[in-house]
């Protein structure tokens, strides 16, 4: 005998809402609510060496992502030779060639780019951002 799928959805299990209903209750969910003496920090206590380390996540960020795309795109574009190509360890040595030169080219230009995000993450975060472009001042 074939059950209709229309009579399945009245099988629930016994006692099924009283217990999603005490579940809910504010004393059981009170253990598990964040207390008012929290360790977190507020947004703006943020120390010099703080906002020198996000400026250089930021700019790591860049090699990851924009010099390392950029490099791999340039490797995908040549072709393997047919009669000088390493194998394996050839491709192993040019992605951790290509990941020192990412890294190499975040170092040294990767400011330019990564200051807009830095400057519009301060801008979230409700800090000082200054008006000039150019090396963010990470004084406080």
């Amino acid at each position: 005998m074939v059950t209709p799928i229309s009579s399945l959805s009245s099988l629930r299990p016994t006692g099924f809402d009283s217990v999603q209903r005490s579940l809910m209750q504010p004393e059981v969910l009170l253990p598990f609510a964040l207390e008012a003496d929290s360790s977190l920090k507020p947004l703006t206590a943020v120390s010099k060496d703080e906002r020198a380390e996000v400026q250089e996540k930021f700019q790591e960020f860049m090699a990851g992502t924009f010099y390392a795309q950029m490099v791999k795109s340039l490797r995908a574009g040549q072709g393997k030779p047919a009669y000088f190509h390493g194998g394996q360890a050839e491709e192993i040595f040019q992605s951790q060639m290509d990941q020192i030169v990412s890294t190499n080219l975040a170092k040294s230009h990767g400011a330019e780019m990564a200051e807009p995000l830095f400057r519009a993450y301060l801008q979230q975060r409700g800090e000082s951002v200054p008006d000039a472009p150019g090396k963010i001042d990470i004084s406080i």
